[in-house]
């Protein structure tokens, strides 16, 4: 497993360096990909060992976060937020806030660390609220949601009062992102109509990609795709970055919507796309570094 993360990293240091610029279209030589030095990527590496206890055990890391100083951990099979410090020492888990007692969570889909507060957020689907606890993981509220907004997957916060709620229903929903005004309780906007043709695609990741990054939200589908968005954290406008791979560019739009689901999740340019997902957000930020975006 070590090999092909190696070889895998490699493949995509190396793709990145053929990368062209023009307009919001991203150019990427892969059959002409040239070796770079690792060092130009990377100032150093750093191993942090997490300290283990009987209260530090985590079963899936979902999702990691790196904010005040300290590792979030969401490990979804526990419906819990590990929290260990910069060195790795073990602070303390959300376990204790199970349950539906008050200042309690009952479910997790998502959290979030507010970038404005430091708080951390647990998006409770089942209760249609999202839990805020300080750092040290006492509760402060409960933020109430609307139905609307279901399915409820992922959220990331836009301002003080903005939140972007990513649905993860492709088969229902015709809109990916929905915007939500706290102060409103309401859906103030929909963004992003779900392609076609997306139903049987293999998928890359377990739910769509939103990362907050330099104050503006990056999103990616979670099927094959060439498209990264970048939504404004001031006015959820969106601009669409888009990837040519050339003669590997996956062509959703050329599709067929007749053919069943072993045609799809078979299809040569599906698998290759599949292998590219995190590449194309790799190859996004370098993007933004040299535009001198940060």
């Amino acid at each position: 497993m070590k090999k092909i993360f190696y070889y895998t990293l490699f493949f995509i240091l190396t793709a990145c360096n053929s990368v062209i610029h023009e307009e919001n279209i991203i150019y990427v030589d892969i059959d002409n990909a040239k070796s770079i030095n690792f060092s130009e990527w990377f100032s150093k590496v750093e191993i942090i060992p997490l300290e283990t206890n009987r209260s530090s055990v985590i079963n899936e890391c979902y999702k990691t976060v790196f904010a005040n100083q300290r590792f979030y951990i969401y490990d979804q099979r526990q419906s819990a937020v590990f929290v260990f410090d910069s060195v790795g020492k073990f602070l303390f888990n959300t376990l204790s806030l199970k349950g539906r007692g008050p200042g309690e969570y009952l479910s997790m889909s998502d959290f979030s660390i507010n970038r404005f507060t430091g708080n951390i957020e647990i998006l409770d689907a089942f209760s249609f609220a999202i839990r805020v606890y300080d750092k040290d993981g006492s509760f402060i509220k409960s933020i109430r949601l609307t139905q609307d907004l279901l399915p409820l997957g992922t959220f990331q916060q836009l301002s003080s009062d903005l939140y972007l709620f990513n649905s993860p229903d492709y088969e229902k929903t015709k809109t990916t992102i929905k915007v939500y005004s706290i102060r409103k309780n309401e859906i103030v906007k929909k963004i992003l109509p779900l392609p076609k043709n997306t139903r049987h695609l293999p998928v890359t990741n377990r739910t769509d990609f939103s990362y907050l990054f330099n104050g503006d939200v990056l999103f990616s589908y979670k099927f094959p795709n060439n498209d990264i968005f970048l939504i404004d954290t001031m006015s959820a406008v969106v601009a669409q970055y888009k990837y040519n791979f050339g003669r590997h560019t996956f062509n959703l739009k050329k599709l067929p919507t007749n053919r069943d689901k072993t045609f799809y999740t078979l299809n040569p340019q599906s698998k290759i796309l599949v292998y590219f997902r995190k590449v194309l957000m790799l190859f996004f930020l370098q993007k933004l570094i040299l535009e001198e975006k940060f």
